[in-house]
């Protein structure tokens, strides 16, 4: 018997962690180059994914669901993903003026507030008892869509958990029991639902999709939430590039001496 029902997980698109954005050139105002750099889910948010996946296995939630904030050509993709993954459901929360600008939807999308008002939107809409999220952005690395969430919902929460257990009281009731990140307090604590819980990158190893659940993804029907215009409480004030990295110039050996006392002094042999 499942005993918490629906779980809804926060995914967003990020730039690939491995990636260097650089700032856009001549740009009329400052901004970076994200939207051609490679995006992917972000790897918090498949985490947590992945957790909520593992929930439903055991028989502990009925239904998965995925929601994404922002504009559509970036939630769309997000929640794709997560259908790949193997989430039963998508929703879309979109956010902006509505005037189809990308980079002040991406901007305001990536305000944890808009964010945490969008999944609270998602969290009705589903009837979600347990929300996971990442416990950070990998591009904008705040951490402040979770708490700020619970604290819009009145519901308990957990941050950067490490370890997620359900404890069953009886009948229909149940308790989470976390772990939280061992480098800064290392917690465990128990918590009732409703909950809000952020997962730390130690939680699990997230499925990688199978092409086939791919391709069944990309057909899957993804339901859009009524938008509510707001405009950004944040702006991007300049953009730089970092300078180039600075790589010392090859040695090169004139004669077999020069060779071997290079070699020595880099260990290569001993003398």
């Amino acid at each position: 018997m499942s005993l918490i029902g629906t779980v809804l997980v926060g995914v967003k698109r990020c730039v690939d962690p491995s990636v260097r954005v650089r700032a856009i050139p001549n740009s009329p105002r400052p901004a970076v180059d994200a939207q051609r750099a490679n995006r992917t889910l972000g790897p918090l948010d498949a985490i947590a994914l992945e957790a909520a996946l593992r929930l439903r296995s055991a028989g502990h939630a009925t239904r998965v669901v995925v929601a994404s904030v922002g504009p559509q050509v970036d939630a769309h993709e997000a929640l794709r993903a997560g259908l790949a993954m193997g989430a039963d459901a998508a929703l879309h929360v979109p956010r902006g003026s509505g005037a189809g600008d990308w980079a002040s939807e991406a901007a305001l999308a990536a305000e944890p507030l808009a964010a945490a008002r969008g999944l609270a939107q998602a969290v009705a809409q589903c009837d979600a008892r347990l929300v996971l999220v990442g416990a950070q952005a990998s591009d904008t690395a705040q951490g402040q869509t979770g708490p700020m969430l619970a604290g819009m919902l009145g519901w308990h929460q957990a941050t950067s958990i490490v370890e997620l257990e359900v404890l069953r009281d009886g009948g229909d009731l149940c308790r989470l029991r976390v772990a939280t990140d061992p480098t800064t307090d290392g917690q465990v604590l128990e918590l009732s639902l409703p909950a809000v819980v952020t997962c730390n990158p130690r939680l699990n190893a997230p499925r990688v999709a199978k092409l086939p659940d791919v391709l069944k993804a990309r057909r899957a029907k993804i339901e859009t939430l009524p938008a509510e215009p707001q405009a950004p409480h944040t702006q991007v004030l300049s953009a730089t590039n970092a300078p180039p990295r600075r790589t010392a110039p090859p040695r090169i050996a004139k004669t077999a001496a020069e060779l071997l006392d290079m070699l020595r002094h880099d260990g290569h042999i001993s003398s």
